[in-house]
């Protein structure tokens, strides 16, 4: 029978789970590249082709923890579990030196990919959603891109210097976040001809207000965040959705 006085209940551990893929499939970078494709043909063959890619990765880095546990000795001197990778690669055990630095450079590579990106994104959205609102006009693009790109380089290098938790904890977190915000906009937004901004800015609070509110909730040890913020999130956008108001903008959008 399950236990729940385990170290990691399992509702929690399949929360992590959901919560580091489910960002995935709401992350607007991602979407932006399916609503690029040409049509409803090369839409399927994506949703296959990233499924299977995802499948194919996620099952390599499954046995990564076993691996570690089998190597007694390297496991014992880690503390953390961000230190796993690098030290079964220094161990010596594994790969010789010169696999083990093509290793360190192809992680160091695929980490520094993924990064210019998001910093991109990241600047040119405060540029243009925050900077130019706030303004009431545009400014210089690609000059205001590349001062807010140093900056927020500049602040997630000194966040990394001391970081608040783990890399697990930081991927569940930030998977929680984008499927508390994006999760009911984007399903809801696609399927159902009711909802609009309103409900879209009420499903944001919600689902980030009891996301960060569930730390000091006495089922936080027995059921992972994901769950009740995305549930929040998602009545706070049908029911803001449901308003009258929003009852007449949708039978004017059938009509049209």
């Amino acid at each position: 029978m399950f236990e729940w006085d385990v170290a990691l209940p399992f509702p929690v551990l399949l929360g992590v789970v959901v919560a580091s893929t489910i960002k995935f499939l709401v992350e607007p970078r991602q979407l932006s590249r399916f609503y690029a494709l040409a049509d409803r043909g090369a839409a399927r063959a994506g949703l296959v082709t990233s499924t299977a890619c995802f499948l194919v990765v996620f099952s390599m880095l499954a046995p990564i923890g076993l691996l570690a546990h089998r190597l007694g000795g390297v496991l014992g001197e880690v503390r953390d579990t961000d230190e796993i990778v690098p030290a079964l690669l220094a161990s010596g055990e594994l790969f010789g030196p010169l696999t083990t630095a093509f290793l360190m450079l192809a992680m160091l590579s695929a980490a520094m990919s993924s990064l210019d990106s998001v910093l991109l994104v990241v600047a040119t959205t405060f540029e243009r959603d925050v900077v130019d609102l706030a303004r009431g006009h545009q400014s210089d693009r690609v000059g205001a891109a590349r001062l807010y790109v140093m900056v927020f380089a500049m602040v997630t290098a000194l966040v990394a210097l001391r970081p608040p938790a783990g890399i697990v904890e930081l991927t569940s977190f930030s998977g929680s976040l984008y499927g508390a915000c994006f999760l009911p906009a984007v399903a809801l937004g696609l399927w159902w001809r009711r909802g609009d901004g309103a409900s879209v800015l009420a499903s944001f609070l919600v689902g980030i207000l009891v996301l960060l509110s569930w730390r000091w909730s006495p089922l936080r040890g027995v059921l992972h965040e994901v769950f009740p913020a995305m549930l929040a999130s998602l009545a706070a956008y049908v029911a803001v959705a449901l308003r009258p108001s929003a009852r007449i903008v949708a039978a004017t959008r059938t009509t049209t």
